[in-house]
């Protein structure tokens, strides 16, 4: 295995494991070691088991998220996106109107800055990690789903 691993991609798996482990000691850009706590691995891990083996009427929040990629594709979180950027464009330009509308504008622009700095400073705060991590490595962990699903129909024709 090591010699057709080391034919198809010029190393072997000892040079493989020496890389590894010397980029392990290594430093950053600026001559500071590399501070590997920064990954967090046991928050990562456990979000990562949480969504991948804990279900949710009848199927963990990874296969929710591959399901939804299979079904509606890429598109269909890009839609509401581009629904709330094509609105909140319309409240900031009728936010500079001089007119009782401008007047409703201004107030849901307030509304909504405050909204999405509250939100972002949970997001960022300590305890914020409960809630956007399992989002994030669900949609990671569909897109795995869905990435491993074409390689085996494209493999094995299933």
């Amino acid at each position: 295995m090591e010699t057709a691993v080391g034919a198809a991609f010029g190393l072997g798996w000892t040079d493989l494991l020496a890389a590894v482990i010397e980029r392990t000691n290594a430093t950053d850009s600026s001559g500071n070691e590399v501070d590997w706590g920064r990954l967090q691995l046991g928050r990562n891990l456990l979000c990562l088991a949480l969504v991948n083996l804990v279900p949710l009427h009848g199927a963990p929040a990874s296969r929710w998220a591959a399901d939804a990629v299979t079904t509606y594709g890429l598109a269909a979180s890009l839609v509401p996106a581009g629904a709330v950027l094509g609105v909140a464009g319309a409240v900031f330009i009728g936010a500079g109107i001089n007119h009782p509308v401008g007047l409703l504008c201004r107030a849901a622009l307030s509304v909504a800055t405050t909204t999405g700095r509250l939100t972002w400073r949970f997001a960022r705060s300590r305890l914020g990690w409960i809630l956007t991590r399992p989002v994030i490595w669900a949609g990671v962990s569909g897109l795995v789903i869905v990435t491993w699903r074409a390689v085996v129909h494209l493999l094995a024709g299933a």
